[in-house]
Formats: structure tokens, sequence, C-alpha cells
């Protein structure tokens, strides 16, 4: 049943299906309050270090050509590799040395290089080489070993290795990244869950979104409105948390979907104004028409340029000139640059507006009280993870994992609306029998 929904692409309908029921009888509305958080996944795959992660990964390969063309394996594969590739790849098994690991891993290296040329070899049947696991060895070897020139390879330095997003953690699910969000890091996937929380309707999920570990919150966010516009789910207000707040997101929000993006923003970090003794941003005038920054004690900067920070997003930068900051009595308090001088990147108008206008608001008591409601999703995310396994992959792959999350997102619907007309309490985030008990009254 599984394979049939992801064959025919109708997975998504477990969830589609019961919205359009729902909307139809008015519990589920677009242009209603929502809130959205995401949570880790692990994945249905055991953490390896990176020398057993290469074992297993040649062993992986090994087993499949077994099933597939035993009699080429028979001859393809050195007698003493049984010894060496049949049992698990365990770390207790191998050795402890440091200098004993690298000759292990090179000796591994060399072994999956041979295999990869005899698959490569003119008598080796063209259609070995489609297979998943073979293509999965091949990046591994690319990813861990550096080519040498007589033929062989090199095991690569940490330094070498690939940023994670590409690295391939598990030949078992060549998908699945390790991740890290403050303390908990993890092997697998993450999830975004989206629900109505307007006071008169039940708050049931109107969205289910599946990401790698190593998305941020902020880059998945366009996709979650998009899917709720086709949906014609868009609600009028979206709290979301700090993750998700970026100067851009506000803006696309607002002017692509309509809708207001709640939720705190990044403070200034700068050390002006951690210090709060300096002159931070919020000191600085900028002229957009002149497309020039005006220093609080009035100097006027060169024309901005385009240009790009450090993640690569679009903004404006300018220098001051020496001859204004350097014998400036201020100047100390403006710029530590070894130059003497300030300079200050500034994002596009709409997006440095928005952000500014959002810092301004999360300081009002209006924005304490609507954004209270968004703790909502966190008791939604703990009936997920209590209740139906939604922070534990059942299956190996994104598309699989994708498939629960949707299957677990109707049930989590079906729950609540027996709850809702039944009149129940909706669900909250669990309190331990001591919370409870020194509650007051």
């Amino acid at each position: 049943f599984r394979a049939r929904l992801l064959t025919g692409d109708k997975e998504s309908q477990l969830l589609e299906k019961l919205l359009e029921l729902l909307k139809e009888r008015q519990l589920v509305k677009g242009r209603v309050r929502a809130r959205t958080d995401s949570t880790h996944v692990v994945a249905a795959v055991r953490e390896m270090n990176r020398l057993e992660r290469v074992i297993e990964t040649l062993r992986a390969t090994l087993n499949a050509l077994a099933v597939v063309l035993p009699d080429w394996v028979r001859q393809a594969v050195p007698m003493e590799w049984v010894e060496r590739y049949g049992p698990r790849a365990e770390n207790y098994r191998l050795p402890e040395e440091e200098s004993q690991r690298v000759a292990y891993a090179q000796q591994v290296g060399a072994d999956g290089n041979q295999l990869l040329d005899a698959l490569w070899s003119a008598p080796t049947p063209t259609w070995l080489r489609q297979i998943p696991a073979v293509e999965i060895l091949r990046q591994v070897w690319i990813h861990n070993y550096h080519p040498i020139e007589v033929g062989g390879v090199r095991w690569r330095e940490r330094k070498d290795l690939p940023p994670g997003a590409l690295h391939i953690s598990s030949p078992y699910d060549a998908e699945a990244r390790y991740s890290k969000k403050r303390d908990t890091s993890w092997l697998g996937y993450k999830v975004h869950l989206t629900e109505s929380c307007d006071e008169a309707l039940p708050n049931l999920i109107t969205h289910v979104h599946t990401t790698s570990a190593v998305l941020g919150d902020n880059d998945a966010l366009p996709e979650i409105q998009a899917e709720l516009q086709r949906l014609e789910l868009l609600p009028d207000t979206q709290l979301v948390d700090l993750g998700y707040m970026e100067a851009k997101n506000l803006v696309e929000s607002r002017d692509q979907f309509g809708i207001d993006l709640l939720g705190p923003v990044q403070v200034n970090r700068h050390r002006q104004c951690r210090e709060g003794n300096g002159f931070d941003m919020g000191h600085f005038t900028i002229d957009w028409e002149a497309q020039r920054v005006i220093c609080p004690n009035g100097k006027i900067s060169p024309v901005m340029k385009p240009a790009a920070d450090s993640r690569g997003n679009a903004v404006f930068n300018t220098v001051f000139r020496r001859a204004d900051c350097e014998p400036c009595k201020d100047r100390l308090r403006c710029t530590s640059s070894s130059s003497r001088r300030r300079a200050i990147n500034v994002k596009p108008k709409p997006f440095f507006v928005a952000l500014n206008a959002a810092r301004e608001r999360q300081k009002t008591e209006s924005f304490k009280e609507q954004y209270h409601q968004r703790a909502g999703i966190e008791g939604t995310i703990s009936q997920g993870v209590r209740a139906f396994g939604l922070r534990q992959a059942r299956y190996r792959g994104y598309a699989k994992t994708r498939l629960q999350h949707i299957a677990t997102a109707a049930a989590m619907n079906f729950v609540r609306l027996a709850a809702w007309f039944q009149n129940s309490e909706p669900y909250t985030a669990r309190k331990s029998a001591f919370v409870s008990a020194m509650a007051p009254g």
C-alpha cells in the first residue's frame, strides 16, 4: 500500500482528502490564525563513526551485488574479504590507535576502489553500475578518499571532508543527514507542522512538511506557505519562532501571500549594541534615494554598493572615508577595525524596514499577548511525539518518512476531531506530577 501511494504520488491525499471534507464543513478555514513549528526526526538507521561508515558502505554494496549476480561476486572479490566485510562494522572490532585506524581505512579504501574498478571494467555488465548501492559506494568513496596518481586512494583528513549537507551518513538511508540544533544532534530529517488556532474552531493540522535535517526553518517557510496557498488554507497571521523570522520571509509572507508573520526576530548582536555605549545601526541614518549613510556626527559615506553577506544574501555595503573616521573623537565607540574606519552592510530597503519594524513590535505588550498563542504548537508536537512516534522514522528514505508524517498528521486530526465533538479539553503539553501538584489552587 505504501509503495503504491509513493509510486502514484498520492501520499499527500491521506491528509488533503480529509482537509477537503473539513473545509466543506467549515471546520478548517483559510485566513484565520495558524502556527508553525518544527522538530527533529531520527532516521531508522544506526549512527556510525566515519570508519564504520565506509566499511558498512562497502559491505552493503557487496551484499547487494551478491543478491543480483552472485557468480560475478565470486569471480571479482577476493576470499579474504569474507572475513573483513562479512560481519557488520562495529567500532569495538576496529583498531584503537589513530595511526592503525588510518591504516585500516586505507585498506578499506583500496578494497572499495578495487571493487569500483571491477564494476567499471569492460567485461562487467553495465547494469550493475546502476544498482543504488553501487552509486552510494561511489559517492562515499569520493567524500572520504582522495584519488592518487597510481590509481589508488588516500584517506581524507577531517578538514577535507564535504559539508554535512552532502555527506552520506548511512548506506541504508542515503538521504538522512546529521544536524544539530542547540544541544540536540541527530541523524535523520526534520518535520514542520502547521495547525489552525482559531478559538472558534478545533486546532487541526493543515500542513505537514518533511525536509532534510540540515535545511533551516527559514528556508523551509516559503514552500510551506506555497503549499498552504494551493490548499486554500493560507492564514492571515502565522505564528512562528525565531528560526523562521528572517527579513526576507517577513517581506515575502506579506507581499506574496498576504500573511502577517508574527514571531521574535534576532536582536542586534554587534559589539556596539551589546556594550550599550557604542554607535550601532540605530544611530545611523540611511538616505535610500542617494544610497548613502549618515553617521551620528553628520559624516556622509560614499555611495552604497551591492554586495553579499557571509550567507550569500544580498546587501549594500559602504565604508566611510578614513579622513572622516580616523580623527573622530567617537571612533572607538563606533569601530574597532584595524583600518580605523566604519564599514556598514545594509539589507535592501524592504527587508531593512520590515526587520526594524518587527524588532519594534516585539517590544510591545500587544505582541506578547498575540505571541502567547504560539505555545500551543508545542503541545501538538508533544502529542505527535508521545502518542504517534513523530520523532522516530519507521522507514528508510525521505519519501517513506514523508509518507509517515502525512499519515501521522491525518491520524492526529481524527483524534482531535473526536475530542472536539465530545467537547473534550484540547491536548496541551504534558506536565509532570510534581509541577501539577505545586500549581497554585
